[in-house]
């Protein structure tokens, strides 16, 4: 709980106080659309005054505007067992945290969801106070398996109409068929320098097989670690050209310390 809390009070700082204003909107459901105008009656407030209706008329003419309903938003947290590595999967942690606090100060409807080859769990109408009962549970769930993208769209599709955030490394990604043109999808990738640069102080490199459950033990040369390199760069420009073609904004994080930053430079993309 003591993590939880800090999580909470670190995004409160850091996101609302120097940001608000700025990027709550971008998530807020609330506020006004424009609806029609109106003659002026004694009373009504100046600052609704519609100048190019007087410019034509020469009659004061007042704005109304009808209220916005607020946003549906899911989270979606993607539970593979490459999220092991590191610190990844404390990094999802936070985002998934952090983006939950702000959407529901924003007082959006927020369902959070757990995916992996199929839903762990499902969090509906989800509310300030019960995102301990999230984070007792995530302490619960191992990261093991691939990520069926085909079975969250399924899932995803038979949702209402949302904005949807997908939390994770998306090394297993599948792409999308049709639920991008049913909702607004931004994601949220998890990154280590070290993955990608396999950073080694010599040839022999341990790496836990998390799928495999199991240790593994490799002798990787300078011509193995190009080859490695150049696939997941190249795999990472396929991620961004799929994300794209499909309309899907997303960013990358690296660490706990990008997550409040990162998820301001979402909302505004």
């Amino acid at each position: 709980m003591k993590e939880l809390k800090k999580i909470l009070i670190k995004t409160k700082r850091e996101f609302f106080l120097n940001y608000f204003g700025h990027n709550l909107s971008k998530i807020s459901g609330y506020g006004f659309d424009f609806s029609h105008i109106k003659e002026y009656v004694y009373g009504d407030e100046l600052k609704f005054l519609n100048f190019k209706a007087y410019a034509k008329t020469n009659k004061l003419f007042i704005n109304r505007f009808s209220e916005e309903k607020k946003l549906n938003i899911t989270i979606v947290l993607l539970l593979n067992g490459s999220l092991n590595y590191e610190d990844k999967k404390d990094i999802a942690k936070n985002l998934l945290f952090s983006l939950s606090y702000i959407a529901l100060l924003a007082k959006n409807s927020l369902n959070v969801v757990i995916f992996s080859k199929e839903l762990v769990k499902f969090y509906n109408n989800l509310s300030i106070k019960k995102m301990a009962i999230v984070f007792e549970d995530l302490k619960k769930l191992n990261a093991k398996n691939e990520v069926d993208f085909i079975k969250l769209e399924e899932f995803l599709i038979r949702q209402k109409k949302s904005l949807i955030f997908l939390i994770g490394d998306f090394l297993d990604y599948q792409k999308f068929k049709s639920a991008h043109y049913k909702h607004e999808i931004k994601a949220i990738i998890v990154r280590k320098d070290s993955e990608i640069n396999l950073n080694l102080k010599n040839s022999q490199y341990s790496i836990y097989g998390y799928n495999e459950n199991k240790k593994i033990n490799l002798t990787i040369t300078r011509k193995l670690k190009k080859e490695y390199q150049k696939k997941f760069l190249n795999y990472e420009q396929d991620l961004n050209s799929n994300f794209l073609k499909d309309k899907i904004s997303y960013v990358r994080v690296f660490s706990k310390n990008e997550v409040n930053q990162k998820i301001k430079e979402l909302l505004w993309i």
